[in-house]
């Protein structure tokens, strides 16, 4: 898509730079929302919005406004006249200099941007299942997502469409995808 909403404003893809002293960049340390779009309509945003909200609380991240929030998804929707496809949400804490102890007078950085759903042309997935070694607070929806990188990569690497990931017999994680 060709918007993207960086802060406060609305950018085109390529105009857009992030510092690379943000430690969303150093750290992970930051949050991601992923939000559905069915008809150029986000799928159940409040709902995604309060758990966006509960993972900055957990991790002592000041956000913008819940509503603020919201506009910029509706103006990002408007900008770029998705049919279908997904919103992008990433705030991390922002940048400055490097180190493991964070600054609560630092500005969030955000990001939001729409991309459309891969086609699925398969009626049939291969999946491969892989212990969930992610950390574990999955109630907070860390942008680290190595885990699931790793997982991806060996799914791919054994010639299956889709990595599954479960924990103590409890699936922990599956692409939507493979459900629908």
């Amino acid at each position: 898509m060709e918007y993207i909403a960086f802060n406060q404003t609305m950018v085109k893809k390529e105009e857009l730079s992030i510092p690379f002293d943000d430690r969303g960049y150093y750290f992970g340390d930051g949050i991601y929302e992923v939000i559905r779009l069915y008809n150029g309509k986000p799928f159940a945003l409040d709902d995604h919005l309060t758990r966006l909200t509960e993972s900055a609380k957990k991790l002592d991240l000041p956000i913008q406004q819940r509503d603020s929030i919201k506009q910029t998804v509706l103006t990002l929707i408007e900008k770029n006249k998705p049919v279908d496809g997904s919103i992008y949400i990433q705030i991390t804490r922002g940048s400055e200099p490097r180190n493991h102890l964070y600054s609560r007078e630092t500005t969030p950085t955000f990001l939001g941007f729409i991309q459309p759903l891969p086609s699925i042309t398969k009626s049939e997935a291969k999946v491969w299942l892989e212990p969930d070694i992610r950390w574990l607070r999955c109630d907070i929806k860390s942008i680290n997502l190595l885990g699931n990188v790793l997982a991806k990569r060996k799914a791919a690497d054994h010639g299956c469409d889709e990595a599954i990931l479960h924990r103590d017999m409890i699936l922990t994680e599956a692409p939507p995808q493979i459900f629908s």
